[in-house]
């Protein structure tokens, strides 16, 4: 077996072949960083981790081949991974998007990032040097690889279930296929060709794939064969071989149970010897020969009294995620794609909203995507109405939860292709659910009734329904302004955002209608936008950017109050400067610089009776120094060297 030629790394479990493949690509140099990543894993996740064996490579084909049986994909982020020639990136790395494969690139060094995206594309990135990495792998692996809840609608309740038990449980007939280890390209053939038919789509095809290495087989194997209602034998010449393990063992072992067998030839073999070293196999079928084999196993499992293809309305949602994750059958992205198509149809919202994500994520393809968030929407607000009226049994939290969740999806993909008016009736909906989610105790950041006040509030403003926007505005302030109040991360986040879109408001009003009564107000919101702005980049040194912006805001509007109230202006800059000061202490950058150059050049122009002359030309001094850097910086930048001059000319020089 292909996966065998690959180092494997696993803790102690008592489940032999029932874990998750996990590989860890990276640069040959780059071994102990990749050995702190798989160390960790393995603390929190059952599973077996795959590294290339540097000694014994594997041909491009092969490493195609084993990569694609993987659940996830790890790739180690150095400068040597992105810089020099290596298999991890340069075939490893192209295959798995390729195949659209699920990649995690873990950031092993710093500044590293740009380059990543410039090179690579745009993924998630987990930094794996940052003290929160273990909470961050552990909760990434918990929601795409570990057990989850999924709507059950013949019980109408989310269970939470393992995977491996209800794939397991979705199966009508268990054929055990047998075959060389160096014809595992073949097996995979045979296998993809049989349950894309749409008859044996729920046939348990077991093969060694599903062996843990390492660990005994023999007795697996075994149990497997027993188990099993038909013996498929995959021919090829290797079968002739003297000693091998299905003529030692597997044949002899399936004759004696009386299994039904069915040979199948896959590469031309002399059929005399075949039969002389394999007594009593029957006929074989030939795999060329059009819609003969998929006859020839419709009716050995009908005379065995089996009928597959027949996939109950709860079990596509099942089968297709066990397809496109690999588990109980081959990996298979496109056949679990239309698995998930057919049950997102019959109306399984899950799988509706999981599609959705999958056309957003590979194709970009928003239009179908809405679609099926539609679909999803639709039934997820059935669901929700029975399970109020107490018509059936349930968690009215969770499935508002999820309904709220997909709505949300819904509008901002509605906003993003302009359709403003269903994006406005979408967050119609999203008021009630999330007022329904709060009512039974939902204390999620996605069931707050001000968020969705607020998004309203940003799409009355786009159409340019100003009056509606402020009431919009005003409702969201009176629920998210306690919320800022109560300190959490989330709240004063959103709290920013509100007070920056009340900014944005006022200020757009008054540069159209010049109503200057509007400008204090403004800069009120805009400066309530940036405190709270600052407060989370204290706390989580994120989001520097958006209190840059609120600054550069306040110094734009701090300009305009000059105009008209010069005390106000001046104290005004005087605030927006020390926010510069922050941010300069603790994200440098040539904006943020600029930035405050320009209010110390501000300050130094801006005197009244209170501001003795040498402070004016202590800010000036501080203005033309911190532009003259800046020059050194960039010599091309001709806005300061034109605010060198004017420092130059205030200074008198």
């Amino acid at each position: 077996m292909i996966l065998m030629n690959l180092q494997t790394y696993q803790n102690q479990t008592s489940h032999p072949g029932e874990k998750d493949k996990i590989y860890i690509g990276y640069h040959p140099a780059d071994q102990e960083k990749a050995a702190r990543i798989r160390q960790q894993i393995l603390l929190i996740h059952d599973c077996i981790i795959y590294e290339e064996d540097l000694e014994h490579t594997i041909e491009q084909e092969g490493r195609a081949l084993a990569l694609g049986q993987m659940q996830l994909l790890i790739f180690v982020i150095t400068k040597r991974f992105l810089t020099e020639d290596n298999m991890a990136r340069m075939v490893d790395f192209a295959e798995a998007k390729k195949a659209h494969a699920r990649i995690l690139p873990i950031v092993a060094e710093p500044g590293v990032e740009e380059a990543f995206d410039r090179i690579c594309g745009s993924f998630h990135l987990l930094n794996g040097r940052s003290p929160d990495f273990p909470a961050e792998i552990r909760q990434y692996l918990a929601q795409y690889l570990e057990d989850a809840k999924v709507w059950d609608p013949e019980r109408n309740v989310y269970v939470k279930y393992d995977r491996r038990k209800r794939m397991q449980e979705c199966f009508s007939a268990r054929i055990f296929l047998s075959y060389r280890k160096k014809d595992y390209r073949q097996a995979l053939r045979l296998i993809t060709r049989i349950h894309r038919d749409p008859q044996f789509e729920d046939a348990d095809i077991w093969f060694d794939h599903f062996l843990t290495p390492g660990e005994e087989y023999n007795e697996e194997i075994q149990e497997n064969l027993e188990k099993s209602d038909l013996f498929l034998l995959l021919i090829t010449p290797s079968l002739l071989e003297e000693g091998n393990y299905v003529m030692t063992t597997e044949y002899p072992r399936a004759m004696a149970l009386g299994k039904t067998i069915l040979p199948v030839i896959m590469e031309q073999t002399d059929l005399l010897s075949l039969m002389k070293a394999y007594p009593g196999l029957p006929a074989p079928i030939n795999e060329d020969l059009g819609k003969e084999l998929e006859k020839h196993l419709a009716n050995a499992l009908a005379e065995k009294g089996l009928r597959t293809g027949r996939i109950s309305y709860q079990n596509l949602f099942t089968l297709a995620k066990g397809y496109m994750d690999g588990i109980c059958v081959e990996k298979d992205v496109p056949h679990g794609t239309l698995l998930l198509e057919r049950a997102a149809k019959e109306g399984n919202p899950d799988a509706a909203t999981e599609l959705a994500e999958l056309l957003l994520e590979d194709d970009r393809n928003t239009a179908d995507a809405i679609y099926f968030l539609k679909l999803a929407c639709r039934e997820y607000a059935r669901i929700c109405r029975m399970e109020d009226a107490g018509d059936i049994p349930g968690n009215p939290l969770e499935t508002g939860t999820r309904y709220g969740k997909t709505l949300d999806q819904l509008f901002r993909l509605q906003k993003l292709t302009e359709d403003y008016d269903g994006a406005y009736e979408t967050l119609q909906d999203l008021l009630q659910i999330t007022r329904r989610n709060a009512a039974l105790g939902a204390m999620s950041a996605t069931s707050n009734p001000g968020l969705v006040y607020m998004h309203m509030g940003e799409l009355c403003y786009i159409r340019e329904d100003y009056e509606k926007a402020e009431e919009c505005y005003a409702q969201a302030y009176d629920i998210m302004e306690p919320l800022y109040r109560g300190g959490a991360d989330w709240g004063v986040f959103r709290f920013g955002e509100l007070m920056r879109n009340m900014r944005l408001l006022y200020q757009n009003i008054l540069v159209n209608t010049g109503r200057t009564d509007l400008l204090k107000p403004a800069i009120g919101y805009g400066y309530k936008a940036m405190q709270a702005f600052l407060e989370i980049c204290h706390r989580k040194h994120a989001h520097y950017e958006q209190v840059e912006t609120e600054a550069f805001s306040l110094a734009g509007l701090a300009a305009g109050c000059e105009k008209v109230d010069m005390v106000s202006a001046r104290k005004l800059h005087r605030e927006v400067r020390a926010v510069y000061e922050e941010l300069y202490d603790i994200a440098p950058s040539y904006t943020v610089a600029k930035g405050l150059a320009l209010e110390y050049l501000a300050l130094g122009e801006l005197g009244d009776e209170e501001t003795p002359r040498e402070q004016q030309i202590a800010a000036l001094e501080q203005a033309l120094e911190l532009f003259q850097r800046l020059r050194e910086m960039n010599p091309e930048d001709a806005e300061v060297a034109r605010y060198i001059q004017i420092a130059l000319h205030d200074l008198g020089r």
